[in-house]
């Protein structure tokens, strides 16, 4: 493999890397870095938001957005975009490879002649996502985050895929776990918290959940959206006594999500991943989950918990639950989920491009 390489990591501009709250890829940015700090083999800088604090050399021009803690209409989130990566490109000319985390990257992609690892997080069944994959440009080697990422929009020059993962050690684990339900994720209808809620009050077990309200980045309408679905479908339910909402939340999260009984991810979209299945399966803890996205791929089902395809299923498998094991939810994440393969995968797509010239 080739030793001693330079390599610069680009990620998004919303939030910073680690994120204080909401932010997965940035979560797997941070974590993918120490995994890479750890094995060696290659010098690291991150462009990132100002406000980060990863472990490496961070180079930037600006803040995260959800730093100006107020809105921030989509003319000035493009012009920030464009600052962005126009400014890392450029300056990263001294590397010998490029990772860039999301397709933000791509209309800028033409200002390098270095080679582009460009993993791919979000739903490629968006035909926004698959319009930004048809036409990528010749330096962008595309990697996907699941396979099922790569099913939806096969016609994109996929090179490989390489799943997911975490550093298990940053999720706290234990056997002892609670009564209540868990749901993380954003208020939104896609993720499905109205679905956890009706679970829960089904079998009448309390439910704790977890999640933004209202990013500040998206456009008025979406927001109005939100808030109607968030008065309808949730605040009705919330009593503060079987069904808690408690906001947003970073690392305190993991308090909740290692003593849960189960955490509900009754996702009606396309997941590219699931990580919050994967974070919860680290801290022991079984993950009820509808049949989308890549679930099948993150939960070995029977064995960290349940991947089912309807509500009566879902109340059903929480019946189940008990018979979930949590040293094997675990160690499913150790042995498929573990960020240092993930890492090498990496490491060794940037070895064959530099020695290749791709």
């Amino acid at each position: 493999m080739h030793s001693h390489f330079k390599l610069a990591h680009i990620a998004p501009i919303y939030s910073p890397v680690p994120p204080r709250g909401y932010g997965g890829v940035e979560r797997v940015i941070d974590e993918l870095i120490e995994a890479q700090q750890r094995i060696g083999m290659v010098h690291m800088r991150l462009y990132a938001p100002g406000d980060s604090s990863a472990s490496v050399e961070i180079r930037s021009v600006m803040p995260s957005c959800r730093s100006l803690n107020r809105r921030v209409p989509p003319a000035e989130i493009a012009d920030i975009k464009r600052r962005h990566y126009s400014f890392a490109l450029t300056d990263a000319q001294d590397c010998d490879i490029i990772h860039a985390h999301g397709t933000w990257i791509l209309p800028y992609a033409h200002l390098t002649q270095k080679p582009i690892v460009l993993t791919v997080y979000t739903d490629t069944s968006d035909p926004s996502v698959q319009e930004e994959l048809r036409d990528v440009p010749a330096p962008v080697v595309l990697i996907a985050n699941s396979r099922r990422t790569q099913e939806k929009f096969p016609e994109a020059p996929w090179r490989t895929v390489i799943l997911e993962g975490v550093l298990p050690e940053r999720y706290p684990y234990t056997s002892n776990k609670g009564a209540e339900l868990l749901f993380v994720g954003e208020m939104v209808p896609k993720k499905g918290p109205h679905v956890a809620i009706q679970v829960a009050k089904t079998l009448g077990i309390p439910l704790v959940l977890i999640g933004r309200q209202r990013p500040q980045y998206q456009p008025d309408e979406i927001v109005r959206a939100r808030e109607a679905y968030w008065q309808t479908e949730i605040a009705p339910h919330l009593d503060d006594s079987q069904v808690r909402y408690l906001g947003e939340m970073g690392e305190e999260r993991l308090e909740y999500m290692r003593h849960a009984a189960a955490v509900l991810c009754p996702i009606r979209w396309e997941e590219p991943f699931g990580r919050v299945m994967a974070e919860a399966m680290a801290c022991g803890t079984p993950v009820v989950a509808f049949r989308r996205g890549a679930a099948e791929e993150v939960i070995q089902n029977g064995v960290t918990g349940f991947v089912v395809d309807t509500f009566d299923e879902m109340v059903n498998a929480v019946r189940q639950i008990h018979e979930i094991r949590p040293e094997a939810c675990r160690e499913h994440v150790k042995q498929h989920l573990h960020m240092e393969r993930v890492a090498r995968d990496y490491l060794s797509i940037y070895s064959k491009l530099i020695n290749s010239g791709y």
